[in-house]
Order: C-alpha cells, then structure tokens, then sequence
C-alpha cells in the first residue's frame, strides 16, 4: 500500500526555493546584481579616471618646475655673465656689487624652483635630474664666494660650473617632452626646451667674447670657443622653426628690438667673423658688449616666457579635463544609486504594502462588506461606494463581484492589479502633502534692506532740502550726483529684497504709461543717457506691476549699458500682440558664450541663491520679478554682436487706453437719448410701428385733434418728420415709412426741454422731482384716454405708477370716430403725451447711477 506523497514544506530547499520567499526578498535579490554590477564598472572607471587625474596632475607640476627653470636659467645666465666681469674687469667699481645683485635675483628665483618640488613625487626619468640640481644650487654660495676672492685660478673653473648648472636645467626641460602627455603638448615642449638651448648658447658666446675684448690678438682657442658657440645658437634656432608651432614661430620673428637688442645683433654678427691671431675689434667696451647680449637675452626670453604660459595652460586644460571626467563619473554614479534607490523603493512599497492590505481588506471583504453587497444586488440597484482605504467597488451585476472576488484570491498579481486605486491615492495624498510645506522667506535679509531703505529715504531728504536753496551751480552739480547714487544704492537694495522674495518700490494706486514706466526705469541707471526709448504712450501699465515692472526694466538697462561700448545705444520697443504685450531690450555689447549663454537662461528660469547670484544679481532679480508677474523672459546673444531680451506679459498686466471722448455741451437740456444696436450699426429694419407703439399712446393718438405730427421709431427712439410737414434743416436718416403716433408740437411748445434757452419765468425744474411727482398723474390720464379695456395694464406697473413695457400686450381697440370732436383741455393733453413718452421707455440706470428716463 502506498502512501500519498506529502506536499513539500515552505522550508525545505532553503534559499533555492524561491518560490516560498517573500516578494521583499526576490526584489532585493533581483536588484543585486545590476547593482554590484553597477558598482563594479563604476569602480573600475573611476579608479582609471583617478589616476589619469593623478597624471595628469604630476605632469603639471613638472612643467610647471620647468617654467620656474626656464627663469632660473636667465637669471643664471645673467649671474654667470656678471661673474665673468668681475675676472675681466676686476678693478672697476661697481663690478662686484653688480655681481652680488644678481646673485639675490637668483637665488629668489632658486628658491621658487625649491618650493615648486614640495611633495612632488617625480617620475625615475626626471628624478635624478632635479636631485642634482637641487645639489648644484646648494653649492652655489661657496662658488660665488670664489668669485668675490678674486683667485685668478677659479675664473674659467668658475664659468665651467654655472654653465653645467645651466645645462642640467635646459636637460631637464629637454626631459619634460617624455611625460604622458599628448602629442601637440610634447612637441611644444621639445620647442620650448630648443629655444631654450638656443638662449644658451648665445650665453656662452657672451662669456666668450668678453676676455677677448682686448689689444691683444684674438687666440685660437677663445676663437674657437666663440664659433662653437655661434653654431650651437643657429642649430638651435634652426630646430626651433621646424619643430615649434606656427604662432610660436612668428611670435619670435615678430618681436621688436630695442636699440640695445639691435647693437647685440651686430655685435654678436662681427664677433662670430672674427678670425684667430687678429685682434677682435667690437668697437664697444666689454660693459656695452654685456648690456647689449643681455638685452638680446631678455628679448629671446620673453618669447620662451610665453611658450612656457602656453604649454603650463594646456597641461593645466588636460588635468581640469580629467577631474571634470572623474567628476561627471562620480556624478553620474551617485545619480544611478540614487535612481536606483529610489526605484527599488517605490517598486517595493508598492508591491509589498498594497499587497499586505488588499489580504487584510480580501478577508473584511469576505466577513463584512460581501454580504451588504450580496444584499444590494439581490433586493434593488448598488449603491454602495468605496470607503476610505478599499479598494474594490460593487456591481449591479452578480457577475461582475464574483470576477472581482476571484482576483482577490488569485494570487500577488491580481490582488496588485487591483491595488492601483489605493496606490493613486496615497500618491495624491503625499503630493499633496508636499505641495503644501514649501518654500520660506528669508525675513532678516528682507528686515536689514528695509532698514538700509529708510536711511536712504532720509539720505534722499536732506540732499532735497540742500538743493532747494543751493544757487552755486557747481555745489548743485555735486548734489545731484550724490542724489543719483542715492537712486543707485535704493535700486541695489531692491535687489536684496527680491533675492530674499520681496517686493522692490512703491505700490502706485493708479495704471502708469508704459512710456514713463521705462523713463523712470533708465532714470536709476548711471547712463541713463544712452537708452533710446521708442515706447508708445497708449500702453497703460496696471497699478499692482508698475513697480516690479520698473524695478525689472531698471536691471536689463544696466546690464544693457554695462556690457556695451559706451558709444553704443541700449534700445527699448513694445508692441501689442493679440492680448501679449511684448517688449524688447536690445544693447550692441559683447555678447554672451554659448555655454555662458546657457547658464544665464537656467538662472531666469529657476533661481538659485549662490555667490554667483550675490556677485551679479541683475539677471536673477529680472527671472524673480518675471516669475511673479508671470512674464516669460527670452535671452538671445551672440558673441561681440550684443544681446536681446525679449518680454512677454500677459494681459492681465497691461492694457491699451482708449482715446477721451468729445466733451459734451454743458447747458442744461433733456436726457440723451440711448442709440439702439440698430442705430449704431446701421439703418433700422423696415417693420411694422404700430405693434410697437404702447396702449397709452394708442389711446392718445385716436382721441387727439389733428395737429402736425412726427412719427417716433420704437427701434431708433428718432423723430422723423410726418407727410405734410415741411422737412427740417438736419437731414433724416433713413429708415422704415414713417407713421404718426404722437402730437410733438405741443410738447415742443409746453416743455422747456425742448427749448434753447431756459425760460426766465420758472425755476430749472430737476429730473428726479419734477418727473417722479407727475408719473403716476400721467399714466393716469393715458389710461382714462385708452378706455376700459386697458384695465389689465394696472396690474403691469411699477412701484411709481410708470407702465412696465410688454410688446403686444397692451394694444387697446381703437375709439370709435366720433362725428363731432370733443375740444382737449392742452395741460390735460400736455400730462397724457408725457404718460404716453414714458410708457414707451423703460428705466435706466443714468452714468451717476439713479433712475431716469432712457
């Protein structure tokens, strides 16, 4: 009988079974090994990195001792020439003192190449070298003790010593060329250290010609010595120009000789010629031979003084190149950690946490909230919702829950896809919980400047009350420039209090032209003279701007004015586009690099506080102040072809004035009659009138004696005249076939609002009295005169007894002829047209806000 094979246990198998281990732990060993991978290429890189800047580094400093070398051979040389004076010219005064300023200027120089050597840890080929020198310029006190003695005997021991110390610093320089450095570089090098060779060797020959400098006749030897050396300076010069680069080349050819270095020219050409057993006739004394080749010297030099510059500044170039590597390295290592980090994070609490609570709520789902659901679906539609922290939602179909249920059992995966809501709403609480704990203001930097600005309020003041009585024009003169530096110093502080996240200036209560908004902007700058202002004076500045706007438009004129030439002019323009104004600052300066360029556009799209921003704050003050007022700031320059600022403020900060309107004529007369859209835009439509005329005027109009009439347009509120009344002197406009509906005659003749002078016998009647007391009088009458079928009407009035305007509504039959016309009583006629005139108008609201008449 054979027993049923047991299911493995969660235990056995150790960590090869990982199907049994918690999710945390595969993600941690899934992520292992990309990381270590990471780390150990990372390693690898940086350490070649490491030492490539280490080299790089080291050949530096070695160059840089050659340098500090190539001075301490000059003023060696310039030593060892004054040595030779003091054995040919021993009892001259001055000789030896001259010898022993020279020896001070060398040994300041020998003590520069010593300190150059500090923790420098040489290279075996270069080692040695230095190690000698170093020995040599230890025993050059006791060799220019010899020197001072006198001793005959150690005159050419004496000159042999200087030049072999000579010649093992033109061999070092020589050895520099084998660094690991880059083929232009070491080229360089081999030239430096050829012209090098070539200054030397005209050393020599100065040394060599000065015992010559005699009566006696030139020997063999001293001949020979001189011709050596003039060879070993052409040979070298000669490798100079097929080795060095073209500058260098025509650095040295295009160098100005001063007469001195011209007299060393010819000197040294007559004494190469010179033949043996003949007397060297130099026709100089053997001070102005030495003067003349120093010169010489110095000249040739201050051409291997910028070669050395040259080659210090490219070696230099290639460390900063491998730390800028080593640092991007490290850089973009941290950055993947951190990616890294931060994926492995989130992946993590988003697998592991919603997991933890999506089997939590499965089993509340299942004890609790499935038989409410269970219950909803069976007795009537689901309304049951998510409570806060689930994750799943009920259905009106059964199917759809137990599709739901069966993913909630189905394992980490469906219970993860299912986490997603719960997931999206821890991530819009955290975001939401960043959003609100940002940004501080720096109170003290704010605090300080206010304070710096109110003494420069009171500055201001008492330079104002200097002025006033001040009559000399030059003490005026030096008043109003402290007075604009006063102006100076308040802009400076306006820019502390940006940077710290204030605001710079004084609120204004009123909108401001933009024409005086960049006066006074170009107003606070030193050369306020050189800003050309082509602005319009229609763009009005709303009041809550001015003062950033002025404060943004002072910097760009200084920056303008700045980094131009001085004959140059910084130019402003604005236009309206659409609803963008846009403004720009033009400046014909130096330009901007590229990559500097690029730098200045981070900056006004983000600030950062940093030394940079503290040393110049005009472009991060302008980037704030756009930030705040929702200005988009575009920078575009060009090397030596100036700079462009471009300005875009939206329409909430501006807005173009409208032009002022015709005064009107000040005599009193009757309301203005509104113009209608149909008067504004064009003639009034051909209609019918008379479905527009009002009950009350109906009734007048059937009831009146025939008089001379004018038709009213209920669409243009016009007088026209009426057939058989002569036409008056202003033309009609044109408009539909007039009819006739009211008697204006008589109301011309009884209203003084229709008169051109007022009358003398009456007091000026005021609208609001005048009209309101005779209203309800006046719908009266037009009621009576309408007949009983006009009762309906009462209930359409308003509270002052005026009849409300409905179209249509208020048509009342016409009277019947009568054979024989009643006679009117004119006050009675008078009220009922003034209640016919206002049952065709509706109130309004006057420009001074009461209700009148329209």
């Amino acid at each position: 009988m054979t027993s049923a094979t047991a299911p493995p246990s969660p235990g056995s198998g150790g960590w090869l079974r990982l199907a049994d281990r918690p999710i945390r732990s595969k993600l941690a060993l899934l992520l292992t090994v990309p990381l270590v991978a990471i780390l150990t290429l990372a390693s690898l890189i940086g350490v070649t990195g490491a030492l490539a800047a280490s080299k790089a580094e080291q050949a530096r400093r070695l160059v840089n001792i050659g340098v500090v070398a190539g001075e301490l051979t000059a003023q060696l040389q310039q030593e060892r020439a004054a040595a030779a004076a003091v054995f040919v010219q021993a009892g001259r005064p001055g000789v030896i003192e001259a010898y022993r300023r020279q020896a001070e200027a060398t040994d300041a120089v020998a003590a520069q190449f010593v300190a150059a050597q500090n923790d420098l840890d040489a290279p075996a080929g270069l080692a040695a070298p230095l190690q000698r020198l170093d020995t040599q310029l230890t025993a050059l006190p006791l060799l220019r003790e010899q020197v001072r003695s006198g001793q005959d005997a150690a005159g050419s021991l004496t000159i042999f010593r200087y030049r072999a110390l000579t010649a093992d610093l033109g061999g070092y320089r020589t050895a520099l060329s084998q660094l690991g450095v880059d083929a232009e570089t070491a080229n360089g090098l081999r030239a430096s250290a050829t012209a090098s060779q070539a200054i030397e060797a005209l050393g020599l020959m100065q040394v060599a010609v000065l015992p010559a400098i005699r009566d006696t006749p030139l020997t063999a030897a001293e001949q020979q010595q001189i011709v050596s050396a003039n060879a070993t300076f052409n040979e070298a010069l000669e490798t100079f120009r097929q080795i060095a680069p073209a500058d260098w080349q025509a650095v040295l050819a295009g160098q100005t000789s001063s007469k001195t270095a011209l007299a060393g020219e010819r000197l040294h050409g007559v004494a190469a010629r010179a033949q043996a057993n003949t007397p060297l006739n130099l026709d100089s004394s053997a001070s102005n031979w030495v003067a003349a080749t120093n010169a010489r010297m110095q000249q040739l030099h201050a051409a291997e003084h910028q070669f050395d510059a040259a080659l210090l500044n490219s070696v230099t170039d290639q460390r900063d190149q491998q730390r800028r590597n080593l640092l991007w390295l490290g850089i973009g290592v941290v950055v993947v950690l951190a990616v890294l980090g931060a994926v492995v994070w989130r992946v993590s609490a988003s697998i592991t946490g919603p997991l933890r609570l999506l089997q939590i709520g499965a089993t509340r789902m299942a004890t609790e909230r499935l038989p409410e659901m269970v219950r909803q679906i069976t007795t009537g539609p689901a309304t049951w919702e998510l409570r806060p922290g689930e994750s799943l939602r009920t259905s009106a179909d059964s199917d759809a829950a137990t599709r739901q249920l069966a993913a909630i059992g189905g394992g980490e995966v469906g219970d993860v896809a299912t986490a997603f809501e719960q997931v999206a709403r821890t991530a819009v609480e955290l975001a939401g919980q960043e959003a609100t704990a940002r940004a501080t203001v720096d109170d003290v930097v704010q605090n300080v400047a206010r304070r710096l600005l109110s003494h420069i309020e009171m500055l201001t003041s008492q330079l104002d009350e200097l002025e006033r009585p001040e009559e000399d024009s030059v003490r005026l003169q030096q008043l109003y420039g402290l007075d604009h530096r006063t102006t100076l110093a308040r802009r400076t502080i306006g820019n502390l209090l940006v940077i710290a996240g204030g605001r710079a200036g004084e609120d204004v209560h009123e909108p401001t032209a933009l024409y005086d908004v960049v006066r006074g902007a170009y107003g606070r700058i030193d050369q306020y003279t050189r800003v050309e202002n082509t602005v319009g004076g229609h763009i009005m500045i709303e009041a809550f701007a001015v003062a950033d706007l002025l404060h943004l438009l002072t910097e760009l004129f200084a920056n303008g004015t700045r980094f131009s030439p001085p004959h140059t002019l910084v130019y402003v323009q604005a236009q309206v586009v659409g609803d963008t104004l846009h403004i720009q600052v033009t400046d014909e300066g130096y330009g901007i690099n590229l990559d500097e360029l690029e730098e200045q556009r981070q900056r006004l799209r983000h600030f950062r506080l940093d030394a940079q921003t503290v040393r110049h704050m005009g472009l991060p003050v302008v980037g704030r102040i756009a930030e705040r007022l929702g200005i988009t700031v575009n920078l575009r320059s060009t090397k030596d072809q100036g700079t462009r600022v471009d300005l875009n403020l939206p329409a909430k900060v501006f807005h173009v004035a409208e032009p002022e309107p015709a005064a009107s004529p000040a005599r009193p007369g009757p309301p203005a009659i509104q113009q209608s859209p149909a008067q504004a835009f064009g003639p009034a439509p051909h209609e019918p009138y008379g479905h527009a005329v009002t009950a009350a005027t109906k009734a007048f109009s059937a009831s009146a004696n025939a008089a001379p009439a004018v038709a009213v347009m209920a669409a243009t509120q016009e007088l026209l005249p009426y057939a058989g009344r002569p036409p008056s002197s202003v033309a009609p406009q044109h408009h539909g076939p007039a009819v006739p509906t009211v008697i204006f005659d008589q109301v011309a003749s009884a209203s003084r609002w229709f008169t051109d002078a007022d009358r003398p016998d009456q007091p000026p009647p005021t609208l609001g009295s005048e009209w309101q007391q005779g209203a309800s009088a006046m719908a009266a009458h037009a009621a009576d005169a309408a007949g009983p079928d006009t009762a309906p009407m009462a209930e359409h009035v308003t509270r002052s007894g005026l009849p409300k305007r409905q179209p249509r509504q208020y048509e009342v039959p016409r009277t019947p002829a009568q054979t024989v016309p009643r006679q009117r009583d004119p006050q009675r006629s008078r009220a009922q047209l003034s209640a016919a005139a206002s049952a065709m108008r509706r109130p309004a609201k006057s420009p001074s806000g009461q209700i009148g008449p329209s």
